[in-house]
């Protein structure tokens, strides 16, 4: 049987990957981001004569960007983890 995204219940993973679906949701809590939003960034891109490498969609995007462009991705994925309620589960990465 599976109830975890991707997982069978027997999986050692499944109680994680179950966490991990759930902080994700309560991460995306709220009204639904339109795919309008997305379809026009698209058809944007797809017109440019000089299309960027990345185009920012969502109204999280304001607040996560400058986030991950200020931090080091050891940084950014420590605080990610924070945020998700995932501190005592996943030990962030470290610089190497």
């Amino acid at each position: 049987m599976q109830t975890t995204p991707g997982f069978d219940d027997n999986s050692p993973y499944a109680p994680m990957a179950g966490r991990f679906a759930a902080a994700m949701e309560a991460f995306r809590a709220g009204p639904p981001q339109d795919p309008q939003e997305v379809a026009d960034l698209i058809v944007q891109a797809a017109l440019s004569a000089d299309p960027k490498l990345r185009y920012l969609a969502g109204d999280d995007a304001p607040t996560l960007t400058p986030l991950y462009r200020s931090l080091p991705f050891e940084g950014f994925a420590a605080a990610m983890i924070s945020r998700l309620g995932l501190t005592d589960a996943i030990t962030p990465p470290t610089q190497s």
